[in-house]
C-alpha cells in the first residue's frame, strides 16, 4: 500500500541555500566555458571588437528586463554601476588579451583564480576590514605557485601571464564591489549599467585600434559562438551571479568560484587537448591549496 504522506518541504533557509548553490554551479560552468569559446572566437575576431559585440548586445537584452524596473534606477545606482563597469571593462580586456595569446588555458585559469585570495586584501584597503591570519599564511604559498606557473628562464614573465595577473587584480576588485553594491541596489539594474559601460569602452577601443581588422564574413564564421557569449555567458551569467551573491556570504561564494580553474583545466584537456607538465601541476596545486586555506571557515569579510 502506497503511503499518502506528502514529502516534507525543505525549510526556507535550506531551500534557499540549495537554490543559491545551484545558481553558483550554473555560473561556474558558464564562466569556465568562457575560456574555450573565447579562445576559438578570437582566431577570427579581434579582442576589443568581440568585447564590444558581446557587451553591447548583452546590454540590449538586459534592457528588456530593466524597463519594468525603472523605478529602481537612481543617480546613485547609476554611478555605482559606472564604477563597476569600468572595473569590469579593465578586468575583461586584460583577461581576453591573455586568452588570445596563451597556449595553456588551464594554468591561466589558476592564475586568474587568485582573485579570490586577493579579495580580502582589496576589502582591507577599501572597507578597512582586516584580512584574517589564514589569508596572510596563504599568500606565500600562492606566490610560490604563481612563480612556478609564470617565471621562465632569466626570471622573465610572458605577456599573457602579465595580462592574467592584471585581470585577477581587476576581478578581485569587481567581486568585492559587486558583493557590496548588490545588497544596496537592484541587481538587474546594476548589471545593465555595467554592460553599457563595458560596451562603450570596448567600442571606442575597437574603432580606434581594430577598424581595419574586422570583416563581416569573419564574424559570420563564429556567429553561434558569439551568440552564446552574448546571451549565456554575459546577459544570463551576470544577473545570476549578482542574484546568487546577494544571498550568499562572500566566503561561500569565493569557495564555489574556487572550483572554476579545475573545470577550465578539464575543459582544456577535453576540448583543446592541452596537457600540463609537472611544474605547472605543482604550481596549480599550490595556488589551489592557498585559496583553500584562505577560504576555510572564514567570517564575513565584506561590509
Amino acid at each position: 500500500m502506497m503511503s499518502t504522506d506528502r514529502p516534507r518541504a525543505l525549510p526556507p533557509r535550506v531551500g534557499e541555500k540549495i537554490l543559491t548553490d545551484v545558481l553558483f554551479l550554473i555560473v561556474l560552468l558558464i564562466a569556465a566555458s568562457n575560456y574555450i569559446v573565447c579562445k576559438n572566437v578570437l582566431v577570427h575576431v579581434p579582442p576589443f571588437t568581440l568585447i564590444a559585440i558581446r557587451y553591447c548586445f548583452a546590454a540590449i537584452v538586459i534592457s528588456v528586463f530593466v524597463l519594468s524596473r525603472m523605478r529602481h534606477l537612481t543617480r546613485d545606482s547609476l554611478m555605482k554601476s559606472g564604477v563597476l563597469g569600468l572595473v569590469l571593462a579593465a578586468a575583461t580586456i586584460t583577461w581576453q588579451l591573455g586568452v588570445m595569446h596563451t597556449d595553456h588555458i588551464g594554468p591561466a585559469a589558476f592564475i586568474v583564480s587568485l582573485d579570490g585570495l586577493m579579495m580580502p586584501m582589496v576589502v582591507w584597503l577599501l572597507f578597512g576590514t582586516v584580512a584574517e591570519r589564514r589569508v596572510l599564511i596563504a599568500m606565500p604559498i600562492a606566490l610560490l605557485g604563481l612563480g612556478l606557473l609564470t617565471l621562465h628562464a632569466g626570471m622573465s614573465i610572458s605577456r599573457p601571464d602579465v595580462w592574467f595577473i592584471a585581470s585577477a587584480v581587476g576581478f578581485s576588485l569587481h567581486i568585492a564591489l559587486t558583493h557590496h553594491y548588490s545588497k544596496l541596489f537592484d541587481p538587474v539594474c546594476l548589471t545593465w549599467g555595467q554592460m553599457v559601460i563595458v560596451c562603450v569602452v570596448a567600442t571606442v577601443l575597437a574603432l580606434m585600434l581594430e577598424a581595419d581588422a574586422v570583416t563581416v564574413s569573419a564574424i559570420g564564421t563564429v556567429k553561434y559562438e558569439i551568440l552564446y557569449l552574448v546571451v549565456v555567458a554575459t546577459a544570463l551569467r551576470f544577473p545570476l551571479q549578482n542574484y546568487a551573491q546577494r544571498r550568499a556570504s562572500a566566503s561561500h561564494a569565493a569557495f564555489l568560484f574556487m572550483l572554476e580553474p579545475i573545470v577550465v583545466a578539464l575543459m582544456g584537456w577535453f576540448f583543446l587537448s592541452q596537457w600540463m607538465n609537472g611544474r605547472q601541476l605543482l604550481g596549480c596545486g599550490l595556488i589551489l591549496l592557498a585559496v583553500i586555506i584562505s577560504r576555510g571557515k572564514q567570517r564575513e569579510i565584506l561590509v
